[in-house]
């Protein structure tokens, strides 16, 4: 379903242009919206209150004294800033670097995004739930590793 999307999304933008394909992209997720609604339902979640509940502050203050918190925190915002620069300087590359057609990448990049991020999520939590069984930092680590490992394979701009 990624790759048929990514092919619309760029058969859309190269036959019009990108801000209809974020228009006609946008609109059919407004149609699909009240479908999702009446076929998947909320699980019911029990309403749990603690009385004896920290308050945010004592929350915050013991985060504060975890070297963890604050590593797994600077981890997190470096991979967002370099997984979504990724996600929006990609197509570009693509294009001008290797002289591919929008629709050519709108194919390739949906095609890396499906198969990368089903492997990706799939594997990463298959291993860090097997190895945090016997250690909780693998929660931690198998990330960070997925991300080293990764790293020489990401194209640098040319």
């Amino acid at each position: 379903m990624a790759r048929r999307r990514g092919y619309v999304r760029g058969w859309i933008a190269q036959t019009f242009n990108w801000r209809t394909a974020f228009i006609a992209i946008g609109l059919l997720g407004v149609l699909v919206a009240p479908f999702f609604r009446l076929v998947v339902r909320e699980p019911a979640r029990p309403v749990q209150l603690h009385a004896d509940a920290p308050g945010f502050g004592a929350v915050m203050t013991t985060l504060a004294r975890k070297p963890s918190f604050w590593l797994l925190s600077f981890g997190g915002g470096m991979n967002s800033m370099v997984g979504y620069g990724l996600l929006f300087w990609l197509p570009s590359f693509l294009k001008r670097s290797h002289g591919l057609e929008l629709t050519q990448v709108g194919q390739f990049y949906g095609m890396i995004l499906l198969v990368g991020g089903v492997a990706g999520v799939m594997l990463g939590g298959m291993l860090g739930d097997r190895l945090g069984r016997t250690n909780r930092g693998a929660y931690a680590r198998v990330p960070a590793l997925a991300f080293l490992v990764a790293a020489p394979f990401t194209p640098s701009p040319s």
